[in-house]
């Protein structure tokens, strides 16, 4: 599209040229009919060379301010268009600060997200060593668990056979004590009839004694 100015300076080169076309054209004309010409034609010729010059005036005036009224309009749409641009420059320009901001914290957040990323794949590795070094524990608590669950498997059984035994053990020394009891009792009852006899055969001695002196004194 042409700028105003130069829509401006295109519309009076026109109009020049026109004017000076058909000032020439006139010239002409009246050098050729000249010689035959009276007076009253040079009159009438006059004012009709004079009304065709204001025909040709008017319509020049007419199509110069039709060209001024659509420069006019050019213009007008031109600064419209110039102002509509200027207003999307400024929306563009504000909507790129816009973005700028947005790119400038989005970067940010960027940063400090690979920041962030690189510290938990950091927490991730340690937890990952950390992690090998309890499956080992682990696996080596389980290895000691297992064996002391043999072990305790072994020491169950032989205190099973231990209380096995201690049960016999008891039932022997309750079987031994009945029997020392019973023992006891005989021993205690043949002690009884031992001291019996004896006090018996001690009767009998003192009465063998009286006897025997009864028979010597006789």
């Amino acid at each position: 599209m042409d700028s105003p100015a130069t829509n401006r300076d295109l519309a009076v080169t026109n109009a020049n040229f026109m004017d000076n076309t058909n000032t020439t054209t006139l010239a002409n004309s009246f050098r050729s009919r000249n010689t035959a010409m009276t007076n009253d034609d040079l009159r009438k010729a006059r004012e009709s060379r004079a009304a065709d010059a204001l025909r040709m005036k008017d319509e020049q005036l007419r199509i110069l301010t039709e060209q001024n009224a659509n420069l006019l309009k050019s213009l007008d749409k031109l600064e419209e268009e110039a102002n509509t641009i200027q207003l999307e420059k400024l929306s563009i320009e504000q909507e790129n600060r816009g973005i700028r901001d947005t790119n400038f914290e989005l970067q940010s957040k960027s940063r400090s997200a690979e920041t962030l990323a690189k510290q938990l794949q950091r927490d991730v590795t340690d937890r990952e060593k950390q992690l090998r070094i309890m499956t080992d524990q682990n696996s080596e608590l389980l290895r000691l668990l297992e064996s002391e669950e043999s072990l305790a498997a072994q020491l169950q059984g032989e205190v099973s056979e231990l209380r096995a035994e201690l049960d016999e053990l008891r039932q022997k020394h309750a079987a031994l004590l009945s029997t020392a009891k019973i023992h006891e009792e005989l021993a205690t009852k043949a002690a009884k009839e031992g001291q019996l006899r004896a006090e018996e055969i001690r009767l009998l001695r003192v009465e063998t004694e009286q006897l025997k002196q009864q028979n010597t004194e006789l």
